[in-house]
């Protein structure tokens, strides 16, 4: 865990400023995995810092709200691509 704090730090992931009045901080969370190889022996282990992002208010944390939407017209090219790769045909690009 320290290494990954040391490694935000120098990265300069945050910033540290002061708390504004009447306003709530939103915390945070480590969240750890084990890292294991194909025979199942630890590799390595690993911490992740995340927000609670749930404790947050429209219009006081954040303005916009959106979900990204794939076109279907990228489906159909990514499925044609694959079946044509799959099926033993070439692509030709233009």
């Amino acid at each position: 865990m320290l290494d990954e704090i040391l490694v935000m730090n120098n990265r300069k992931v945050w910033t540290l400023v002061q708390k504004p009045n009447n306003n709530k901080i939103i915390g945070c969370r480590w969240v750890f995995t084990v890292k294991n190889d194909d025979q199942g022996k630890i590799v390595r282990y690993k911490a992740r810092l995340v927000a609670q992002g749930f404790k947050q208010m429209k219009g006081i944390h954040y303005d916009e709200d959106f979900s990204p939407v794939v076109n279907f017209e990228i489906v159909r090219l990514c499925f044609s691509i694959f079946d044509a790769n799959f099926n033993g045909h070439t692509v030709n690009w233009m």
